[in-house]
Formats: structure tokens, sequence, C-alpha cells
């Protein structure tokens, strides 16, 4: 009897850890990075645009800036280094 009691106890206060638990793992907007605020996904232009232009180019990065855009990110060629 003292066994069973003490497997119930057990999972009881694991499953009050696990509620307790759910309420920091929900998403919550961070002030000090509004844009995971938005309502929309970020869009980020991989390369620039790399199908209207050269991959990692000026050319392809302007062309990105002219769509709507939240970042450019760029990759550098090990050659480069």
């Amino acid at each position: 009897m003292r066994k069973k009691l003490g497997t119930i106890l057990l999972i009881a206060a694991l499953a009050l850890a696990m509620l307790a638990g759910l309420r920091f793992a929900t998403a919550h907007p961070r002030p000090d990075k509004p844009y995971l605020a938005s309502d929309r996904p970020l869009v980020i232009a991989h390369r620039g645009t790399s199908g209207l232009a050269p991959e990692n180019t000026l050319v392809a990065f302007r062309k990105a800036l002219g769509m709507v855009v939240d970042g450019i990110i760029t990759d550098y060629p090990d050659r480069l280094v």
C-alpha cells in the first residue's frame, strides 16, 4: 500500500511539474527583439536573389533589398578567406 501511494505521489508531482513547465515553454514576444513579435514569418534573402542574379553579388543583394525582405545572408567562399 505504501509503495502504491509513493508511486501515485510521484506521478502527481511529475504531472504538476510538466504543467508548470508548459507555462515557460510557450512562446512569448521578446521586447528586446521586436522582429520576433511579428505575426508573419521572417523573409531572409540567402545569397541575395540567387534566382534573379548571380549568388553573393552586389546585384543580387540590391535586388533583394528592392523586394520585401527582413534580412540578407551571404556566404563567403573559402577561396576568399
